[in-house]
Formats: C-alpha cells, structure tokens, sequence
C-alpha cells in the first residue's frame, strides 16, 4: 500500500512511519517544516504547505490512503481536514485516517464527552477543533476513521491496549503514541472502524 502521511515527524507521525516501512507499505512522508523522520533513516519528509492545491495534488499521485496526523494550531486543524478531503477526493483516494481527541466521543448517555460538565475547560477549545474535523469527515465521502486517544505519553506499544468505536471506553486512561500507530495501521489494513470514531486506551 503506498500511504501519504501528513504530520509525519510528530510524536504519532514518526511511530506510523517506522511501523508501515517495517510492514512493507510504501510511505510518502510530509511535514510543516521538518524533514528528519525520527527513527527514520530510509527516507526523509518533505516539508509541505497545505495552501498549495497544486503541490498537494501532487503529493498524492499515486496514493492508496492517506493519514493526518497533523497538529499544530486550533484553526490549522480543521483546514488541513478539509484540504486533505478535497483533494483526495479529486484524485480518487477513499480511506484516510486521522486522530482527533477523546472529547468528540459519545459518553454513555450519548453526550460528547467535551459537553459534559467534568469536562476540563482547559480542553474544550481543541475539542471544539477536532469536532469540526469530525464534522468535515463526515460531510465527506471518504472511508475515513477518526481516532481518539486520550492523554498520550512515550513507550512502546505491546499491542495489548483496549479500542471501540463511538462511545468512550470505560474507565478511559491514556495511551501510547505508539499504541495509536499501531491502530491506524492496523485500520488500514484489516479496514476497520469506517466512518466511525475510535476511543483507544491503556487496559
């Protein structure tokens, strides 16, 4: 499978990278500025300004699938999104992964979990933004998948984490961002979770 990997020298994005290689996926890597791929020696990222429609269309000549795990600005958020889906669709691609946060996940009574009133006020702005990247996900046409990790911290995944679709997983705790490249490939491969939200956590 040949990926396009936008954000691919952030914390998630060089974990993805290492694992889809080390599957035997062709990777084309992006970044806002950076070209060294953490634990990445074969290839490097080509930095990219999203703003570019012709550059992007060319990045993604030849793509089977596309995975954001785009960061930065609240605002950046919902650009990208709405990019990467324009323009995947114009060059036929239909699956795309990207990560969001668990507070666009259903709670047990069908509330996001950024509206309920424990909800950290802290949090609610870049909940606010990944709702809005759900919700161009899903004005779309794509395969898409939206995982949605809590807090995530160093180490290495031992496949061992717990993931549903929807609805925010009991007793949520935080998660490797290796965990989480572990799913997205995982997704891309056994094509799990379409069009649908994933919460991801420790056992």
């Amino acid at each position: 499978m040949k990926i396009a990997i936008f954000g691919a020298t952030g914390d998630t994005g060089h974990r993805f990278c290492r694992r889809a290689i080390d599957a035997g996926h062709q990777i084309v890597p992006f970044s806002f500025r950076r070209t060294e791929i953490n634990g990445v020696i074969e290839i490097q990222s080509t930095p990219l300004d999203l703003n570019d429609d012709d550059a992007v269309l060319q990045a993604l000549e030849g793509v089977d699938a596309i995975v954001s795990a785009i960061g930065g600005e609240k605002n950046s958020r919902r650009f990208s999104i709405a990019q990467l889906t324009k323009h995947a669709t114009t060059k036929g691609i239909t699956r795309l992964i990207s990560i969001g946060g668990a507070g666009i996940l259903s709670s047990s009574t069908g509330e996001l979990l950024k509206n309920q009133s424990f909800y950290p006020d802290f949090l609610v702005p870049i909940s606010n933004a990944h709702y809005e990247v759900w919700q161009a996900l899903e004005q779309s046409t794509l395969q898409w998948t939206m995982i949605c990790p809590g807090v995530m911290r160093e180490g290495l995944s031992t496949g061992s984490y717990r993931h549903q679709a929807t609805t925010s997983l009991p007793d949520m705790k935080g998660i490797l961002y290796d965990d989480v490249a572990h799913l997205i490939l995982e997704c891309l491969e056994k094509k799990l979770y379409i069009r649908n939200k994933v919460s991801i956590s420790n056992p």
